[in-house]
């Protein structure tokens, strides 16, 4: 072996999944995928390549984006259905060609729906909606398994969000929009991702649970869900990181409706801690829960990655241990 090849090769056994291809069961690790950066740095590749075996479409398939935002008027009603899945294919094609796991995200989600949606009647966006579904979902059947349909639907108290689609269609929206994804691709693994909702005995995370206990009793096809993980090392309240026990009971009462769990979107804040050493011991600490607490609970498999998210992925800090 080469020196060169001999120092790749222990870069390989150093890599995030490797380290959880080590682990007493078997689970991916994910990240969210950038369609510029992938083209543009060498390193980012590079750095996919290595760590993850999943990926997460981070944003060319929010509905705005697959308009053109940017480059097109979206508060213009004809640019609806006018879909270009250019970047979204570049992303997509690379994982396959790299045998990586896809998630697809996201469905619906009013941040980034296009805001001539105001202009339409509750008949017209339902319409609109379950074309966008079938739409997205049809072009991706068969390179895309697991879809997040609806995501962040829940405001901070744990209400439903006041959004467009809540406004005017009502909360049966969320049904709705599951069955329709369902109809699209029956194969589908369907998920409803949201953020402030890892622990039992809060606000949000026991609507969290009650909405997809709701769903689960209507028989509507939903087969997992994704915990965001947005944790803030140095947050207090509702911003405080969950302790493990409250996570591991979260997740198992998520497994016991019957759901897989995701940890879609993980990252751990230190900024605020102003101090470089604690910053990296907490930063350890929390993920080790949360890779702990995956490890055991069995609704968290296989079949769902713990995916990070946050910028500057080259400089990737988080060792596995």
């Amino acid at each position: 072996m080469t020196r060169n090849n001999h120092h790749k090769d222990n870069n390989n056994h150093h890599s995030l999944s490797h380290a959880a291809s080590r682990a007493c069961k078997h689970i991916d690790i994910g990240t969210a995928v950038l369609q510029q950066p992938l083209q543009a740095e060498s390193l980012y590749k590079a750095t996919l390549q290595r760590e993850f075996n999943a990926i997460v479409v981070e944003h060319d398939l929010k509905w705005g984006p697959l308009l053109g935002e940017g480059k097109n008027d979206l508060n213009d009603i004809r640019c609806l259905g006018q879909y270009d899945f250019t970047q979204a294919d570049i992303v997509v094609n690379w994982a396959l060609q790299h045998h990586k796991k896809i998630k697809g995200h996201v469905l619906v989600w009013h941040v980034t729906s296009p805001p001539c949606l105001q202009q339409l009647t509750a008949d017209q966006l339902r319409e609109h909606l379950q074309r966008h579904i079938c739409t997205v979902m049809g072009y991706f059947r068969g390179r895309i398994r697991t879809w997040d349909v609806v995501n962040e639907a829940l405001a901070p108290d744990g209400s439903l969000a006041e959004n467009i689609f809540l406004q005017k269609l009502g909360p049966s929206y969320i049904e709705e929009c599951f069955r329709w994804a369902h109809q699209a691709d029956p194969d589908a693994v369907l998920l409803y991702n949201d953020n402030k909702v890892e622990a039992i005995d809060t606000p949000k995370g026991d609507a969290f649970y009650h909405l997809l206990a709701d769903l689960k009793a209507k028989q509507v096809p939903i087969h997992g869900c994704g915990m965001q993980g947005h944790f803030n090392a140095a947050g207090t309240g509702r911003n405080r990181p969950p302790t493990p026990r409250m996570l591991k009971q979260q997740i198992r009462r998520l497994g016991d409706l019957g759901l897989t769990v995701n940890l879609s979107e993980v990252d751990v804040r230190t900024s605020r801690l102003e101090n470089p050493v604690l910053e990296t011991v907490a930063q350890k600490q929390i993920y080790h829960d949360l890779v702990v607490a995956a490890l055991s609970e069995p609704s968290i498999n296989e079949n769902q990655p713990i995916t990070r998210y946050g910028k500057r992925l080259h400089r990737l800090v988080w060792e596995v241990s």
